[in-house]
């Protein structure tokens, strides 16, 4: 796991000067999600028994669900005729505000939940010990086998990285395709533009 959080890390690293939300704030809007609404929603918000899902699986789209402004209005003044309460007699405008940055976060992309981790740690193994720039690049250093991976934390989910690490047999589907071992064959080709 250790390894994931530090390639996780080196994937971000352009991208992480402007996170959407601290890993501080994400953290507590987890905890206001696991005490108030996993009852109802499921844990990580993938649907319970009681009431939707509130992520869609894509890494990316957004089809069918509510804005963040949309979300929030919702926690704070629940769905008249339905079992969603009104929240925001309950919970701290901090912690709904929290809440929506767990959400966020959920629904987005690995950026969009920065993890804590060694950059400078996370390049050694990806060009040391951990072998992955015999195949992958990241910003222009490493091999041509297979993807670039110096924007995957914008592209991919951090679950989704992290399943890639260390699940031997991985598959996303609805995730930004599928993820299987690349076999030793040309599957990216390489190009040169002029």
């Amino acid at each position: 796991m250790k390894r994931f959080l530090v390639c996780l890390m080196l994937a971000a690293v352009p991208a992480l000067a402007q996170p959407a939300a601290s890993p501080e704030t994400i953290a507590q809007g987890k905890a206001v999600y696991d005490k108030n609404c996993t009852a109802c929603h499921g844990a990580d918000a993938g649907a319970g028994d009681r009431a939707p899902a509130i992520v869609n699986a894509s890494a990316t789209s957004m089809r069918g669900e509510r804005s963040d402004a949309q979300l929030l209005n919702v926690v704070r003044n629940g769905i008249p005729g339905t079992a969603m309460p009104a929240w925001g007699n309950r919970l701290s405008a901090d912690e709904v505000s929290s809440l929506g940055a767990y959400i966020h976060a959920l629904r987005g992309t690995a950026l969009d939940a920065p993890l804590p981790g060694d950059v400078a740690h996370g390049r050694a193994v990806f060009f040391g010990k951990g072998g992955c720039d015999s195949c992958h690049m990241v910003e222009g250093g490493g091999g041509v086998l297979g993807p670039d991976l110096s924007n995957i934390a914008a592209i991919r989910k951090a679950v989704s990285i992290s399943n890639a690490l260390t699940k031997a047999q991985h598959r996303v589907y609805g995730d930004g395709g599928v993820h299987l071992p690349s076999p030793p064959t040309m599957e990216y080709n390489p190009v040169q533009v002029v």
